[in-house]
């Protein structure tokens, strides 16, 4: 997890001898400029298995950092920053040790007791310690002789002096060395004087710190910690703003602080510059609780050093945190944690007063039966339904509610068997939880979707579910030909709208054929709801490899530069179905495939894919009745200017995301061939979801979309604007096709589609090439 300085926030990341304090071009300006130009916080993490690991593995990392900082100048003095509290005190005790074991060995000389320390992987790390200065990073403002002075705690473990207060001097501290004390009796260490008032304690230590770096040309090395609260050194957060521009004021060094959150309420602190401004930055982080606050820095969406200080310092580059447990493991096991919770309770933190009605109109056509309510159900057997729910199906078709479930039941067959596995497979049977859904389902039938006799008695049975001292929200659902929306919509808000909780509608596609019949649709809806309850639905956007994307481009420097124009040949698009039109007919003679997939679902992916326009054509093809069911993205690109390899006519890279069926990206790329030969051979880094993380069951779309429903989570559904926009990209497209004269070309059910849409692709795509290599889905 290392990390190049950030050039824009720091102009010198401190210098190749060691210290140097770098200039902050950057002091001045606000908190809100500061924090958009931190990243993600990132330092080099050493992981430990034990708190003995945990030791040796931060003290073995500290005399590295001793051992380059000194080569890096043989005339160097270095200027090493030390940190209070329990952490650093096992530190700086085998530090000590290790000073006495390399002292004696320079003599030629090692005692029994410090050739313990001068052993292993340090041996050979041998230091000359009198070149090493030390100064405080922070301190309490205690007397030296008090307990918790973190004076007292270097002076007694890393120099072995015993700490005490001579009465003779006015109760003066005084140091006298143990027989186990620093082997360089003029040992450089400064820290704040206590004993002097707070104002003349801060002046003294700012001048003493000012004359240090002078003499040292800045910090090389500072020791830090985290406290549970997230506070370095004794810069508590959260910060105002006139606590973080003091803190990062260059001409401030040292700061007054207070907390009332330990008995020491008055603290001196060096500022978060100073330490930024180290060549290196070593944090010790030990124990559950300030992992924890660590993993929340790192999760952290606003990333502020207000909240969070140690980001200004992580943030200057060269960073290393030592850590037990480390932090990857203790991340793993924070994440299962909170899914493990996130299953135990309602993803709406609903109280037992809460209840929610999920309303689906149109229960008993094919879309209700194939998505909504296996999608319904599989949330219900990952317990991510609320405690309190109920699902009412209403249609037109007359069904009591035997015949309504056995047309459900048969497409929960498969689900049904999965979850009776994963959930309890000694005690749990597929007929338990399907009944266990059946009782939270019921059926009313009506004459139309407006009958206001049928909406009545639906609102009725509502209320019996609900009960009148609850907060009942409702989710409708409208499996319905768009046609039927706002009559739907009309008659919902004036029998069955809820008046204690929230109301959502949910809609299905298409929104409309063109701009004009969308803008009406759009403006239908709008007369009785406000854009925050309508949910438009493309199921598309809630496909594990579509959100992927954003992933992809987002969360991988490799791909931040790849998706440009001058990189990308072309943008390939491929949507097919091995499936015909059967059964939907009339919607395709009505919609046709450009309204049915490009629109929506394909012009979605190509907005995820978001490059600037390309030099060369971004074509997209689709088709029913062809060879496979699959849709993919194909960046294709731009091939190399000038090869020496032998081999003509090579195929471009091309990074390819599978959305279905089987979730996979892999990048296309050339290696040698194995063996004697010199030649190439074409090959992939593959990631196909389902082997290679391990996961045997991804969610279906619809089950994403609807929790996202129930938890107001709008990103994944398409807004009023959005959905103008797309239809202003395809309108006059859609006008020209549907003038007389122009003609579908047929092709053979099962094939590849018409020739001559590949001969098309071809102008643009090296598609006569891929016949060289094929990808196969793993199994």
């Amino acid at each position: 997890m290392s990390k190049i300085p950030n050039s824009d926030f720091f102009l010198q990341p401190g210098n190749t001898e060691g210290g140097g304090v770098p200039f902050l071009p950057s002091a001045a300006a606000s908190p809100s400029e500061r924090r958009l130009r931190l990243t993600q916080p990132v330092a080099v993490s050493v992981a430990c298995q034990s708190s003995e690991d945990f030791e040796a593995q931060s003290l073995d990392l500290v005399l590295r950092s001793l051992r380059t900082l000194l080569d890096a100048n043989p005339f160097k003095q270095l200027l090493v920053g030390l940190s209070g509290g329990s952490t650093p005190g096992p530190l700086y005790a085998a530090l000590r040790q290790t000073a006495i074991a390399h002292a004696e060995r320079a003599k030629g000389q090692v005692s029994p007791a410090s050739g313990q320390h001068g052993s292993g992987t340090t041996s050979h790390l041998a230091i000359d310690f009198s070149r090493v200065s030390f100064f405080l990073v922070d301190e309490r403002y205690v007397p030296p002789t008090h307990p918790k002075s973190n004076v007292r705690l270097v002076m007694e473990e890393l120099f072995g002096q015993e700490v005490w207060s001579d009465p003779e001097a006015g109760g003066a501290m005084k140091f006298r060395p143990t027989a186990d004390s620093w082997p360089h009796p003029s040992f450089d260490f400064s820290y704040p004087d206590t004993s002097l008032p707070l104002d003349q304690c801060i002046e003294k230590y700012r001048e003493s710190l000012s004359n240090l770096l002078w003499r040292h040309g800045g910090v090389d090395l500072v020791l830090l910690g985290m406290g549970d609260d997230g506070h370095i050194a004794s810069i508590f957060p959260p910060l105002s703003t006139a606590q973080y521009e003091a803190a990062v004021c260059p001409n401030v060094m040292v700061v007054h602080s207070t907390t009332d959150r330990f008995d020491v309420h008055d603290r001196i602190s060096v500022t978060l510059q100073l330490l930024a401004g180290a060549s290196r930055k070593v944090f010790l982080i030990k124990g559950e609780s300030k992992l924890d606050t660590w993993f929340r820095m790192e999760s952290d969406p606003e990333q502020s050093p207000l909240k969070f200080p140690a980001l200004e310092v992580i943030n200057s580059g060269a960073s290393y945190v030592v850590s037990f447990p480390s932090i990857d493991d203790f991340s793993r096991r924070r994440r299962n944690a909170n899914r493990s919770q996130f299953r135990k309770q309602s993803i709406l933190s609903m109280s037992e007063t809460h209840h929610l009605s999920v309303v689906v109109f149109g229960a008993s056509g094919d879309l209700a039966k194939r998505k909504t309510y296996p999608a319904l159900f599989s949330l219900f057997c990952e317990g991510l339904l609320p405690p309190n729910v109920h699902i009412v199906g209403f249609a037109r078709s007359k069904l009591d509610l035997g015949e309504f479930w056995k047309q459900i039941a048969e497409h929960l067959t498969e689900l049904s068997t999965y979850f009776a596995r994963q959930v309890a497979p000694l005690s749990s049977k597929c007929e338990d939880l399907v009944q266990r859904f059946r009782s939270i389902c019921s059926y009313i039938s009506g004459e139309s979707y407006d009958d206001e006799v049928a909406l009545k008695k639906l609102s009725h049975h509502l209320d019996c579910l609900e009960g009148s001292e609850r907060n009942n929200n409702r989710l409708f659902y409208l499996a319905l030909p768009p046609h039927l929306f706002a009559l739907n919509v009309r008659s919902i808000r004036k029998h069955c709208w809820a008046l204690k909780g929230w109301n959502r509608v949910v809609v299905e596609k298409p929104f409309g054929r063109d701009s004009e019949s969308s803008e009406k649709l759009s403006n239908e809806l709008m007369e009785v709801l406000q854009e925050k309850e309508i949910y438009r639905i493309d199921h598309y956007l809630g496909k594990e490899m579509t959100l992927s994307i954003i992933a992809l481009r987002f969360a991988n420097v490799a791909f931040k530069h790849l998706f440009h124009r001058h990189n990308v040949r072309c943008v390939r698009i491929t949507f097919k179905e091995d499936i015909g039109t059967k059964g939907r007919g009339g919607y395709f003679n009505s919609y046709g495939i450009i309204r049915d997939v490009m629109q929506n679902h394909m012009l979605q992916l190509l907005t995820l894919i978001a490059m600037e326009p390309p030099a060369s054509l971004s074509d997209e093809d689709a088709g029913k009745a062809l060879e496979k069911r699959c849709t993919e993205i194909r960046i294709q690109l731009r091939p190399i200017a000038q090869s020496f390899y032998p081999e003509e006519d090579l195929s471009e890279n091309e990074l390819v995301i599978i959305v279905q069926p089987h979730e996979a990206i892999y990048l296309k790329f050339y290696t040698k061939k194995p063996g004697l030969a010199s030649g190439l051979q074409l090959t992939e880094l593959d990631l196909s979801v389902m082997d290679r993380l391990q996961v045997d069951r991804l969610p279906d779309a619809y089950e994403r979309l609807l929790l996202d429903v129930i938890k107001g989570d709008r990103q994944n559904f398409v807004r009023t604007d959005e959905l103008r926009e797309a239809w202003r990209i395809f309108t006059p497209l859609l006008r020209q096709i549907d003038e007389p004269g122009v003609k579908p070309e047929p092709y053979p059910y099962g094939s590849h589609g018409p020739e001559s849409a590949y001969s098309f692709i071809q102008r643009f795509y090296s598609y006569h090439k891929e016949a060289r290599y094929q990808w196969h889905a793993k199994h």
